[in-house]
C-alpha cells in the first residue's frame, strides 16, 4: 500500500488539500483525517498496532492512502519520521506552508475560539519555521513536495503537481480553502511589535526555506 501523508504544516491549508485529495478515485483517506498514529504528544491521536487498520483501502479501486495527520510536523515531534519509517512505511511527504504572519494570526485565533487564550507563545511561533520541521523528514524520506496555500488557491496547475507526484492519473479536482481562521469581527491581530519579533525570529529559518527548497520567501517580507 502506497501511501501519502500531510503532516503540516496547521493552519496552513491541509485539511483543505487532504479534502480536495479525498474526491480522487484512487485515493483512500484515513477514516479519520488527523489519526496521530507515529504522533506521541497530540491527545486526540489514534491507538493501534496495525497502521494499515486506519484505511478502508481496497487494492482494485485505490492506488494511494493518504493520512493528513498535522501533529507529525509540530514542534516534540520529531522522532516521527523514524517511527514511520520504523514502522515499514515509506510514504510520499507533501508540507503546505503559509504566509507565517497569517498562519500565527490564524493559530492564535484557534486557540482564542477554542481554549480562551490569544497568547502569541515560542510554540505558535515555532511552527511557522518551516524549514526546519521540512528537514525532519527530508533526512529521511526522498519523495517530498513542498507547496503554499497561495499556490493552491491561485494555481490550477498545483493539484495537477500534486497528482503527478503521488503517482495518480490527473482529476479535475477542486480545491476549496474552506477554514480561513475568521472565526469572529473581533479576532485578534499581530501589533507592530510582534510582527517585528517574528520576523526576527524566522529570518534565518525562512533564509534557509528559500536556499533548500525553492520557496520564495519574498512574498512574505523575507530577504
Amino acid at each position: 500500500m502506497q501511501v501519502l501523508i500531510i503532516p503540516g504544516v496547521m493552519k496552513c491549508g491541509t485539511s483543505s488539500l487532504f479534502r480536495c485529495l479525498s474526491g480522487h478515485p484512487a485515493v483512500c483517506p484515513s477514516r479519520v483525517k488527523e489519526p496521530e498514529f507515529f504522533s506521541r504528544l497530540q491527545d486526540h491521536g489514534t491507538d493501534g498496532s496495525d497502521y494499515h487498520a486506519l484505511f478502508d483501502f481496497d487494492p482494485s479501486v485505490h492506488r494511494v492512502a493518504m493520512d493528513g495527520s498535522t501533529g507529525y510536523s509540530k514542534p516534540g515531534e520529531d522522532a516521527v519520521p523514524d517511527r514511520i519509517r520504523a514502522a515499514g512505511v515509506e510514504p510520499m511527504i507533501v508540507f503546505v506552508l503559509r504566509d507565517p504572519f497569517d498562519r500565527i494570526v490564524s493559530h492564535i485565533n484557534h486557540r482564542r475560539r477554542h481554549h480562551d487564550d490569544d497568547r502569541m507563545t515560542d510554540y505558535i511561533v515555532e511552527m511557522s519555521a518551516y524549514c526546519r520541521l521540512i528537514d525532519r523528514f527530508a533526512r529521511v524520506f526522498d519523495r517530498l513536495h513542498v507547496t503554499t496555500l497561495d499556490a493552491l488557491i491561485n494555481e490550477p496547475d498545483e493539484i495537477d503537481a500534486i497528482q503527478v507526484f503521488a503517482g495518480l492519473d490527473r482529476m479535475p479536482l477542486k480545491f476549496w480553502h474552506e477554514n480561513r481562521g475568521d472565526y469572529d469581527e473581533d479576532r485578534r491581530t499581530l501589533t507592530a511589535e510582534e510582527r517585528a519579533d517574528i520576523h526576527a525570529r524566522l529570518a534565518p529559518d525562512m533564509a534557509r526555506l528559500n536556499a533548500n527548497y525553492g520557496v520564495d520567501v519574498s512574498r512574505w517580507g523575507f530577504d
